[in-house]
């Protein structure tokens, strides 16, 4: 298997967090929502963020991995969003917190609203519109049917694998790989890298497409291969 392919199953793998600080949290703490979520907004300063979509799940599982003992997490559902919180005090050490979301399916799919400033960010298994934006850190989308995709990392590597056509794809890193699976077929492709290789494969460059897909590295190699 030739490098560009290595990369691109790399990225296109079910991403593995490894923790805010790489070790143990200090304590965790969990939340259940039986009432349906329609959005789903997690805003962490320092951590990482998981997300998956359990068909078998009854309830929305949330489980907060919190790291600094004056750390506070704090969870809300209200009128169908899903918010997730923390609050460090003032000169604190350690602050931070991993979030780990697991939801029923949803025939309506959701809107995922994902934001760290210093972690990872998975999602798998899910449907509807999916916003992340770490500052520094990996993003990866499993097995999801999109119809829009913003992604955005200050340094990282970002990968995705989507089961249906996307009407718009926006993916940005500063310095990283981008890869990408997408339906076969021809979308309205542009791709710029500051340094690195552009590789499509089972997917073409249409300006009459209706699916708009949009890559930029500054530094890195960028894939896009055809399911």
């Amino acid at each position: 298997m030739n490098r560009r392919l290595l990369v691109l199953a790399s990225l296109l793998a079910p991403l593995t967090l490894t923790g805010c600080f790489g070790n143990t949290p200090d304590r965790t703490e969990t939340f259940d929502y039986a009432d349906a979520v329609e959005r789903v907004e997690i805003d962490t300063g320092s951590g990482d963020i998981e997300v998956h979509v359990e068909s078998q799940a009854l309830e929305t599982s949330v489980e907060a991995r919190i790291y600094g003992d004056a750390t506070r997490a704090e969870a809300s559902l209200e009128g169908g969003a899903l918010a997730l919180r923390h609050h460090c005090p003032k000169r604190a050490r350690q602050c931070g917190v991993d979030w780990i979301v697991t939801l029923p399916s949803s025939e309506a799919g959701r809107i995922y609203d994902l934001s760290s400033g210093s972690g990872d960010i998975g999602v798998a298994d899910a449907a509807g519109v999916f916003v992340a934006h770490t500052g520094s850190g990996d993003i990866a989308l499993h097995d999801v049917l999109a119809t829009d995709v913003e992604l955005e990392t200050g340094s990282g590597d970002i990968g995705a694998r989507l089961d249906g056509a996307p009407e718009s794809v926006l993916a940005k890193t500063g310095s990283g790989d981008i890869g990408f699976a997408l339906p076969s077929g021809g979308y309205q492709i542009d791709i710029d890298t500051g340094s690195g290789d552009i590789s499509l494969r089972g997917v073409s460059n249409d300006s009459g497409a209706s699916g708009i897909v949009e890559l930029r590295t500054g530094s890195g190699d960028v894939s896009v291969r055809g399911r």
